[in-house]
């Protein structure tokens, strides 16, 4: 709608955050809008699941993007094949936990990866195939689901790069292993620490 003068006052409105920008890539790497897609991304994920663990996965090689992300995939199945054997899909379909992953450059160029998920996992499994096929993992069971979220929020605003998997599997395996059984009660959850 325009104004009686012929103007946009939407516009109007909006042009202090244009002035001195050439180029619309510009305005959308500018601080003003990076601060908006960061606090949109995590109102957004932060709806998504209860998050409770926070995995940042090195990798000791630098690796193409491609690359690392089919270890990642890899570690999916991995820990979905440990919980519920090699048709765990005809159980839960692709994963019995929600996540959420964004890639980080280090200052030596190597992708990794930080992750939230908002189940229970087998942590000594996912140390024990990180380390032996790609370098090293850190976990951690989170305090501050909102912290972990805006961490995980800033590497996806840098680098443009999110993958979400919402978990419609609401259930518990069967055979519950000990380190599932510490990690559903909220106080045994957050008395572990990092793993």
């Amino acid at each position: 709608m325009t104004s009686p003068s012929g103007h946009d006052p939407g516009l109007e409105m909006l042009a202090p955050y244009f002035e001195g920008y050439g180029e619309p890539d510009e305005i959308w790497e500018g601080q003003v809008a990076k601060k908006a897609r960061r606090e949109a991304y995590a109102a957004w994920l932060g709806t998504l699941a209860p998050w409770k663990v926070f995995v940042t996965l090195t990798f000791a090689k630098d690796r193409p993007v491609d690359s690392a992300k089919s270890f990642f995939r890899r570690l999916i199945r991995e820990l979905n094949r440990d919980l519920f054997g090699k048709r765990y899909s005809r159980v839960v379909g692709h994963s019995y936990f929600s996540y959420v992953l964004a890639s980080e450059y280090q200052k030596r160029g190597a992708i990794h990866f930080h992750f939230l998920a908002d189940r229970p996992l087998n942590f000594k499994l996912l140390h024990d195939r990180w380390n032996a096929w790609a370098g090293f993992a850190q976990t951690a069971i989170l305090e501050s689901p909102t912290r972990a979220v805006e961490c995980v929020v800033k590497y996806v605003v840098k680098n443009d790069d999110i993958e979400v998997y919402r978990s419609g599997w609401r259930g518990e395996p069967i055979a519950r292993p000990s380190w599932w059984d510490w990690a559903c009660g909220e106080a045994d959850w957050l008395a572990v620490g990092s793993g």
